[in-house]
């Protein structure tokens, strides 16, 4: 059943399309990549960075359905980062912080 689900995913072209025009609104933005299956889903993540004040999109999973791709807005790429890791949540990868950049 779950390989038929993530079959019927791949052909959702909606989602992808809605993320990239809010990173387009939302620029400069900052993507991260979290591992799905591992405790956390999308909601989870949402709502820990929504409740300290860090606005999120995308949520999106990549065709082989172990990542869950999303993007914040630039300025609090920081932060974002240190609430997820705060909460334990696996980050795969994460945007860089450039030396002197003051982000959060």
């Amino acid at each position: 059943m779950d390989q038929l689900l993530n079959i019927g995913a791949s052909f959702d072209w909606m989602t992808p399309a809605w993320a990239i025009w809010q990173d387009f609104l939302n620029r400069p933005v900052a993507h991260f990549g979290v591992m799905a299956g591992a405790g956390f889903d999308r909601g989870d993540i949402r709502r820990v960075l929504k409740k300290r004040g860090v606005k999120s999109w995308g949520y999106v999973y990549n065709v082989a359905g172990d990542l869950i791709m999303f993007s914040v807005p630039k300025a609090k790429a920081n932060w974002a980062n240190y609430l997820l890791q705060s909460e334990g949540i696996p980050i795969l990868y994460a945007p860089q912080i450039e030396a002197g950049e003051v982000i959060g």
